[in-house]
């Protein structure tokens, strides 16, 4: 049978997700035998610690096999009690699983691509932290993976949007991108680039067999479209050329790779419209027949919400979309029309940022930031106007702005779901990201916590973030009352200055921590220390739920896309990094001739550097 969470010893469970919710301390035995020690708190459970520890639950019984002389109940942990914690055994037994795919569904799915494709190295990484071996096998087309595995030939698929035909027969996970479509076009093809429904009622639109049809399915039911189907993209391309159909919606990159990599077709003949045509969430299927579909489920789900409060899924996304668009779209003309409401010839746009925010947004900065330098590039090329980049006094100004229509956007912001108008929030964000970074936890140099092993490390600390500033690398721990946020009235020097104290760990970019540190004499430098990484991050551009809102996005996407294709973004980063790197030198030694930094804080400074650059 194969494994579920919840046949696990302990495991806790709040409105169906799995809780981490430990509180430990750990400190590194002198045992070859064993990796750590630990207290044990209340609640606590053998599966939770597995988890931690080894990022995978089914190890918990190493645990309770290792100290049969301190437990009693594997199910009820006494607390107080030390547990030794034995090292990973790497060939223990795992229940086994099939994963199946197919080839050319780019940049989510193909056996040449790094990981075989981003969702694939998803569903895989998911699979493997909730305790499965997975066993992966691409077949020959979709409806070839579709047909196995509602015969339960193979347990899951991936990637496949749900559907309401699919749902008669098949159960989805959440979702692990959400993939937006945009309709390509004939070049003779009148279609607006910011089309209304009147311009579509009545068209013929191509879908290849196998492939989602989510994007559009509510025009498919309300009768707007006719769907005709095709063997494959490059058939749908030829039926848009022979007018056999209109329009032909698919995610922009599997559109332009296709045009790229076909010989018989001709990118010219063709054009993409920018406005969106749908978003279908990717997800992982299996059949309804399977007789352990809902453990599997749940599993997968309870793995991939961990997963995603470490920032893995993001890191795993961000890197697969910008690997890709650099190597295979690299030098592909794209003929592209953009939404007529945007003023492609006016004057420059207004968009909020703020400072301190080294070095992404500053005014004293090279080209006032490494993200303002990428923002002004992307609106150049998206619309062909200049951006005019205001800086507000803070975060929570450029935030207020926007939502009063003062600015159209601002940047950079981490996406908060709260935030997000399709969850009640005032805002919408950019598809594609400018940045992304990891987040260190900075300790006191006192404190317990020797390196970081996982959020339960911070179960019951206070910690300090500045106003305006992302929650999301917490968020969950915050909600559930397991770490307390102060917040309201900070900035970072305060932060850093009541580390120690009232603060117990600041969670932010290293960039950022290192020039408080430096800058702020109020702040000892040789009392701050990294305990590592534990969350990658994205920044985006943050807009006003209005359709000028998304059409500056629409905009920015385009531009931020022609960036990463002709390499440019990462000719920025290296540029900005190496002039942070001379600041922090040049800051490092008028300090040092003004007496402000000694040279033990300057060995501070270099140990944190080298254990940074380690991690």
């Amino acid at each position: 049978m194969c494994f579920n969470f919840r046949n696990v010893p302990g495991i806790i469970y709040l409105s169906g997700a799995l809780l981490i919710s430990t509180l430990y301390s750990a400190t590194v035995s002198s045992d070859d035998d064993h990796i750590a020690q630990h207290r044990v708190q209340h609640g606590e459970t053998l599966s939770e610690l597995a988890l931690e520890y080894y990022r995978d639950a089914h190890q918990w019984h190493r645990i309770h096999e290792a100290n049969q002389a301190v437990i009693a109940d594997p199910n009820q942990l006494a607390a107080g009690v030390r547990l030794d914690i034995p090292a990973r055994e790497e060939d223990i037994a795992r229940e086994s699983i099939t994963l199946a795919s197919s080839y050319a569904y780019y940049p989510f799915a193909d056996p040449d691509l790094p990981g075989g494709g981003m969702a694939v190295t998803i569903a895989v990484e998911v699979l493997e932290t909730a305790g499965y071996d997975v066993s992966l096998e691409y077949l020959d087309s979709w409806p070839e993976v579709e047909e196995a595995v509602a015969e339960t030939t193979y347990d899951l698929a991936v990637p496949y949007a749900h559907t309401t035909q699919r749902e008669l027969q098949f159960t989805f996970s959440n979702g692990l991108y959400d993939m937006y479509t945009q309709f390509f076009v004939s070049e003779d093809s009148d279609l607006s680039g910011d089309w209304r429904r009147a311009e579509v009622d009545g068209k013929i639109v191509c879908k290849p067999h196998g492939f989602q049809d989510a994007d559009i399915e509510n025009q498919l039911k309300d009768g707007t479209f006719a769907l005709r189907y095709a063997e494959s993209t490059v058939e749908c391309f030829d039926y848009l050329n022979s007018g056999k159909a209109d329009l032909f919606p698919i995610n922009a990159n599997i559109g332009w790779h296709t045009l790229a990599e076909t010989p018989e077709l001709d990118p010219s003949d063709y054009a993409m419209i920018q406005q969106t045509a749908g978003k279908a969430p990717l997800r992982a299927m299996i059949s309804d027949d399977h007789p352990h579909r809902d453990e599997i489920i749940e599993d997968f789900n309870e793995a991939l919400a961990y997963l995603e409060g470490e920032g893995t899924i993001s890191r795993i996304q961000n890197e697969a979309i910008d690997r890709f668009e650099s190597t295979h779209l690299e030098g592909v003309e794209q003929n592209i029309r953009e939404p007529e409401g945007i003023d492609r010839e006016g004057d420059s746009v207004i968009l909020y940022t703020s400072g301190d925010y080294e070095p992404y947004t500053d005014e004293e900065l090279l080209e006032e930031g490494l993200s303002t330098e990428i923002v002004r590039r992307a609106v150049a090329l998206g619309l062909d106007r200049e951006a005019e980049i205001v800086f507000k006094d803070s975060w929570s100004e450029a935030e207020e702005g926007v939502r009063q229509g003062e600015a159209l956007a601002t940047f950079p912001y981490v996406y908060e779901q709260s935030r997000d108008a399709e969850f009640g929030g005032d805002f919408q964000f950019s598809r594609n990201y400018l940045n992304n970074f990891e987040v260190d936890i900075f300790v006191p140099e006192d404190s317990p916590i020797e390196s970081y092993s996982g959020r339960a490390d911070l179960d019951g600390l206070t910690t300090c973030k500045p106003e305006g500033y992302y929650t999301t690398e917490l968020e969950d721990h915050i909600e559930n009352g397991l770490i307390r946020l102060l917040q309201e009235g900070q900035t970072i020097d305060s932060c850093f200055e009541k580390l120690g104290e009232s603060i117990d760990f600041i969670s932010m970019n290293r960039y950022v921590a290192q020039a408080a540190i430096s800058q702020n004499p109020d702040v000892d430098n040789d009392e701050v220390r990294s305990i590592g990484s534990h969350a990658n991050l994205a920044l985006q551009v943050m807009a006003q739920d209005s359709s000028e809102g998304q059409e500056i996005l629409d905009a920015i996407d385009e531009g931020l896309g022609k960036l990463r294709r002709r390499g440019e973004i990462r000719e920025i980063e290296e540029r900005h990094q190496q002039a942070y790197e001379q600041r922090r030198r040049e800051d490092r030694s008028e300090e040092a001739e003004s007496g402000h930094i000694d040279s033990a804080a300057e060995d501070a400074f270099e140990r944190m550097d080298e254990r940074l650059d380690n991690q």
